[in-house]
């Protein structure tokens, strides 16, 4: 008792600080909407599913998503199964951000394992 919580302070704290500060308007796109929409005080939507890079980056721009949030290592609770659903979309869409005819990145936060983008 009395001491500060581990939780008092959001893992992503200065890439929700930073998305926050964005002027807008701004329309978040994630792996987790709910939470990183909450904490970086953004209107958020899920990654799209999409086979290709075309495809994914169509989504995002018909739903007119302006940033799009990466974060490593983020436990899912899919890890265990290599062969989840949930797991090996959310793995597409962060290959998918990897093509710099379609996405660019604007923001990094290397100690949070966390990279922003846009799409082009």
């Amino acid at each position: 008792l009395g001491r500060p919580s581990p939780w008092a302070v959001p893992e992503l704290a200065k890439t929700y600080a930073w998305l926050g500060a964005r002027p807008g308007p701004a329309l978040l796109s994630s792996g987790e909407p709910v939470r990183d929409g909450w904490l970086s005080g953004l209107p958020n939507r899920h990654l799209p599913a999409a086979e290709s890079g075309e495809d994914f980056a169509a989504a995002l721009k018909a739903a007119r998503v302006t940033l799009i949030l990466r974060v490593e290592g983020q436990d899912y609770g899919l890890e265990a199964d290599p062969t989840a659903v949930p797991r090996s979309q959310l793995e597409r869409a962060y290959r998918q951000l990897e093509n710099p005819g379609l996405f660019r990145k604007i923001h990094e936060e290397p100690a949070e394992r966390a990279t922003v983008y846009e799409p082009r």
